[in-house]
């Protein structure tokens, strides 16, 4: 596995920071770098679960995503027959804006880093769907 200070320092090496560009938009530059460097080296794929607001007028029920609050999952596949999946988590506070840029790199950053869990699943080609059951979100 690649280290991930390793990954961000050839992430900042190879990015040129555009004409004008703000240093906002140089550090999202550099947070996507450092996450396909982490995905390409761990063979990642990734889950967004969001929460859900729902109101009930009554008359009329309207269902809208919550910009606030989130989980990314970022999962790898480690038996080729597809039940056993390694998995590492970034949560989102129900306090902050959701961002999935921020989500796949701390995710990818934790299963780098080794904080990952091992989990059976029914041997099938939609693992995100069996994630989302698993982690409580059925509307995504």
């Amino acid at each position: 596995m690649t280290n991930f200070i390793d990954a961000v320092a050839t992430a900042v090496a190879d990015e040129q920071r555009p004409q004008g560009a703000s240093s906002r938009t140089t550090a999202r530059a550099v947070t996507k770098a450092a996450t396909r460097a982490l995905v390409e080296s761990n063979g990642l794929q990734f889950v967004h679960i969001r929460n859900w607001n729902v109101t009930d007028y009554g008359w009329n029920t309207t269902t809208e995503v919550d910009p606030k609050g989130g989980m990314t999952i970022a999962y790898k596949i480690l038996r080729s027959g597809g039940d056993i999946v390694e998995l590492a988590t970034a949560l989102c506070h129900s306090k902050d804006h959701y961002d999935k840029v921020m989500g796949k790199f701390y995710a990818a950053q934790n299963f780098s880093d080794g904080k990952t869990i091992r989990i059976k699943l029914p041997e099938s080609t939609r693992y995100g769907q069996h994630l989302r059951r698993i982690f409580g979100a059925e509307l995504v």
